[in-house]
Order: structure tokens, then C-alpha cells, then sequence
């Protein structure tokens, strides 16, 4: 992304969230709705629920070049 602007929506995941849907499905939906940008906060998991948590998203993020 050389000298290009980053706009869009900027997404920061939150672990402490109240809704009962899955993190990688609110992370999709977002992404389906045009995040450009996503995240990933995991301050309250074990290092590697977090590095697990992580890395399906790194995927799912991949898959829509964000």
C-alpha cells in the first residue's frame, strides 16, 4: 500500500461483548459490510486461545484481501 490512504471502516473486535454470536461471524458480518481494516483484541484470553483465535481470522481476512 505504498503511499496510499487507508479509508473504510476500521473494526476493533471486542472479547467482552454481550452478543452470542461467534467472534469470526461478527468479524465476517463486518467484513461483509465493508471493513477495510480489522483489530484483533484479546487482552482477557490465554496466549494461545488468542494465537488460535487469531489465525482463523488472519484466514478470514485473507479470503476478503482486507
Amino acid at each position: 500500500m505504498k503511499n496510499e490512504q487507508l479509508r473504510g471502516l476500521y473494526v476493533i473486535t471486542n472479547e467482552a461483548t454481550t452478543i452470542h454470536i461467534p467472534l469470526i461471524t461478527q468479524v465476517e458480518q463486518a467484513l461483509l459490510g465493508g471493513a477495510k481494516l480489522i483489530q484483533y483484541r484479546a487482552k482477557l484470553k490465554s496466549w494461545q486461545q488468542a494465537v488460535t483465535e487469531a489465525s482463523g481470522l488472519l484466514e478470514l481476512c485473507q479470503d476478503y484481501q482486507v
